[in-house]
């Protein structure tokens, strides 16, 4: 009793530690990503590991899914976020230690980039009032995305309003050890391809925000080996929907509502987020393959997955992203025209 109470106590103390650390992070995210959480469902037949990290992109569902994880997570399973720190940060490694998952979700760069600008203009930035951020169009009317052509234009570069970086925001945090606030952090040797493979290999599950609720399905199987009664496609269950702090009165602003000049100009800084954001949409699409070959159970209904393949494919295999796009997608059925 007593060696455990000391376990525990010590545990707590280094989380407060690592907390501390990472407030000291000019505009830390919020303390959701220090909570423990711990797993409430019956373990399965899978040895699922005993921590898991959630590598936190912003905007990327990071508190919809850390918040649903005690009731999509086996006993003996606990997961804490990255504090919106890349997989290679030293945050999230002293997190993740010896015998730990790293999980995150990726959502079509686009969508994420638009969500970045839009979180910014309106919350962060309005927050802590400092410094200009671009918020209009010259000679037109205002707009919830007056700004984001000068905006986008901006990056590549040294600065981000001191807010959102969004230049292949997906990919720093797969490949390197920053933030969502700066550029830096991945190293000059890294490439999309080795990016790629550490998506693979270095990652326990990679989820989809755009199927938030069939990727949280997915990860309860891969931890349990079960799939939930209230998971599968046709089922009558309340709807597990991603909200990433959306603002309500920009919730009909989305990437395929912009001009195709501010598509494009989001594309061009997201190539590498657009191949990685490929690649795993193909890994899930697998998943839930073997997930329906293992339990008879279709988390994804039919149509879903074409719809996304058609929207991504437009962007990952144009411009810079194009030759990456078919390498990873080479030998599967899904392949740019």
């Amino acid at each position: 009793g007593g060696s455990v109470r000391a376990d525990r106590d010590r545990d707590a103390m280094r989380l407060t530690a690592l907390a501390i650390l990472a407030s000291l992070r000019p505009c830390a995210p919020s303390g959701a990503d220090h909570i423990l959480r711990e797993g409430t469902l019956q373990p399965g037949a899978v040895a699922a590991p005993p921590r898991l990290v959630f590598v936190h992109i912003p905007r990327a569902a990071g508190g919809s899914s850390m918040n649903a994880a005690p009731s999509v997570l086996p006993k003996g399973t606990t997961l804490l976020g990255s504090a919106e720190s890349a997989a290679w940060s030293r945050l999230t490694r002293e997190r993740l230690g010896a015998g730990g998952g790293l999980v995150t979700m990726l959502r079509f760069p686009l969508s994420l980039a638009l969500s970045q600008f839009l979180y910014c203009k309106f919350q962060l930035r309005r927050r802590k009032g400092r410094g200009r951020f671009p918020n209009r169009d010259p000679g037109r009317p205002r707009a919830p995305t007056g700004g984001l052509d000068e905006w986008a234009a901006h990056f590549p570069a040294d600065t981000s309003y001191g807010c959102y970086d969004p230049t292949n925001v997906q990919y720093r945090f797969v490949a390197g050890n920053g933030n969502a606030r700066g550029a830096g952090g991945v190293a000059a040797r890294m490439t999309i391809d080795k990016a790629v493979k550490f998506l693979d290999d270095e990652f326990y599950f990679v989820g989809l925000v755009e199927l938030h609720a069939e990727s949280l399905c997915a990860l309860t199987h891969a931890t349990t080996g079960r799939v939930p009664a209230h998971c599968g496609c046709g089922v009558d269950a309340p709807a597990r929907r991603a909200t990433h702090g959306k603002i309500r009165k920009l919730q009909n602003v989305t990437a395929a509502g912009l001009a195709p000049a501010q598509r494009d100009a989001l594309a061009r800084i997201t190539a590498k987020d657009l191949v990685l954001y490929a690649r795993a949409l193909l890994s899930f699409e697998r998943r839930v393959a073997d997930v329906r070959a293992r339990t008879g159970v279709s988390l994804v209904c039919d149509g879903k997955f074409d719809a996304l393949w058609a929207t991504t494919l437009e962007y990952a295999c144009a411009g810079a992203a194009a030759h990456a796009t078919r390498r990873v997608l080479h030998g599967s059925d899904r392949r740019c025209s």
